[in-house]
């Protein structure tokens, strides 16, 4: 009890916020008894997260799943998007979606393996068929299992062989297109080979 007394006249005396701290608060938090109502003037940290990621959308369509990625001829002559990052890039960056529960755009749902499966089913129905590891034309995108098979690879070129390597890699750059990201150095190296 002492202790508390003491930090609140401490925090008076010394012109510093007059905020109690309990003599159980871990880390130097301030206790919830007392509201902070000193930041009239700051804006609270979501809106400044949100409109520092707003980007410029002129030109994009309504849906990020309409943005067309560019595509090249292969050496059979099919038609296909290019892989510029490996599947551990691609591994990363899709569990990081699910594990930040990032919004899919233009819905209030997050990125789930389900809802990441629908996804991949949405991306399917407006690309062409695509050739998998068992050698069939794939009509849809990946399901939840193989997207979870897909995670329990290791390597860099671990599960490189499988539709959710090569859908995630489509969403991920429509995605970062929707957001207005920059290619990072290392895709773009491998765009000039």
């Amino acid at each position: 009890m002492k202790k508390e007394r003491w930090m609140q006249l401490y925090a008076i005396d010394s012109g510093a916020e007059s905020r109690t701290y309990p003599s159980n608060a871990s880390h130097g938090q301030p206790s919830s008894e007392q509201p902070d109502n000193n930041n009239e003037n700051e804006s609270p940290p979501e809106k400044k997260r949100a409109s520092a990621k707003k980007s410029d959308r002129s030109g994009l369509p309504d849906n990020y799943l309409d943005i067309p990625v560019p595509e090249r001829f292969s050496s059979s002559g099919e038609s296909e998007v290019p892989c510029y990052e490996d599947a551990a890039t691609v591994r990363r960056k899709l569990k990081a979606l699910i594990e930040k529960k990032v919004k899919i755009p233009g819905s209030e749902k997050v990125f789930n393996q389900t809802n990441l499966s629908k996804e991949f089913d949405q991306i399917a129905q407006r690309t062409h068929p695509v050739q998998c590891s068992n050698h069939q034309q794939s009509n849809g995108g990946p399901s939840s299992r193989a997207i979870a098979t897909f995670f329990k690879k290791s390597g860099s070129m671990g599960g490189g062989e499988s539709a959710t390597y090569y859908f995630g890699t489509i969403l991920l750059e429509k995605l970062r297109i929707w957001n207005g990201e920059k290619k990072t150095t290392a895709r773009e190296n491998a765009e000039k080979k």
